[in-house]
């Protein structure tokens, strides 16, 4: 399955994604689809950023629903806990089969894992955060530079702009095709839609299957 290679050429965005924090990944998301001309629509999501909901987030970001699992994973990383979906993350990572590093933060931080990594380094955290209060500060700068970087990189190679545009419909279309169904209620839909309809009813969506 390829998805938008917004951090290069080749298609290897997956392996850049692992080597970033939450606000790089973020700010080159949306760079992209600022530079690409491309809007919220059915399908994407709205995410915590930067701060998780379990945590009293507020502020959200749309991202799509292949990026927005990525950003649930480097986020949890970022916080030392779980801030994502079990169930919408393996399913694309069932998809992506190849990409380890990411398969070892979902490991990491899903299920007793999490909760056990998370006691482990929620103290730490917040140790780091009284010591160093203003760490966020350039990380957000940070993902600002990315963010500039790779829309100034598209400018240089307006070929790679087209494949990335072409790769992103390419991607759309064939996630919005897969058809999965609540084990709950029978309920049929594509992956993003049906985590919404489970969420609003108080369905685990790790409660589905792909039927096509």
């Amino acid at each position: 399955m390829n998805l938008p290679g917004i951090f290069s050429s080749h298609n290897s965005w997956m392996g850049w994604a692992s080597d970033m924090n939450q606000h790089e990944w973020v700010a080159g998301c949306l760079a992209y689809y600022a530079e690409a001309g491309m809007d919220p629509e059915p399908g994407w999501q709205e995410a915590h950023y930067p701060i998780p909901k379990c945590l009293g987030g507020t502020e959200t970001v749309w991202l799509t629903w292949e990026h927005h699992q990525v950003q649930g994973l480097l986020q949890s990383e970022e916080y030392g806990r779980s801030c994502f979906y079990s169930g919408e993350v393996k399913v694309f990572l069932n998809n992506n089969l190849e990409r380890r590093d990411l398969w070892d933060l979902y490991w990491k931080w899903s299920g007793e894992n999490g909760r056990k990594n998370g006691r482990k380094t929620g103290g730490e955290n917040v140790k780091k955060m009284h010591e160093h209060p203003n760490t966020r500060v350039p990380q957000r700068e940070n993902g600002r530079k990315t963010g500039r970087d790779t829309v100034k990189k598209m400018h240089e190679h307006p070929n790679t702009k087209r494949t990335q545009r072409e790769n992103g419909r390419k991607s759309s279309k064939l996630v919005n095709s897969q058809r999965w169904q609540c084990l709950v209620t029978g309920f049929v839909t594509n992956p993003g839609g049906l985590s919404s309809y489970q969420k609003a009813r108080g369905i685990d969506t790790s409660l589905r299957e792909r039927i096509e």
